[in-house]
C-alpha cells in the first residue's frame, strides 16, 4: 500500500525507459513508512493478546 505514495513519472521520459517507471520512488522512505506502520500494528496485536481479550487456543 505504501508503494504509490510520492511517485511520479518523470516530465521527459529517457527512450527505452518505460513512461510510467516513476522518476524517484523513494524506496528508503516507504521500506521505513512500512516498518512503523508494521511495528505499531504489531504491538496492538500483542497487547491485545497479552490483556486476555483474545486468545490463540
Amino acid at each position: 500500500m505504501a508503494l504509490p505514495f510520492g511517485s511520479a513519472p518523470p516530465k521527459n521520459p529517457v527512450f527505452g525507459h518505460a513512461s510510467s517507471a516513476p522518476d524517484n520512488p523513494g524506496i528508503v522512505k516507504k521500506i521505513i513508512a512500512t516498518t512503523l506502520i508494521t511495528v505499531f500494528a504489531f504491538f496492538i496485536v500483542k497487547s491485545v493478546i497479552e490483556s486476555g481479550i483474545m486468545t490463540l487456543n
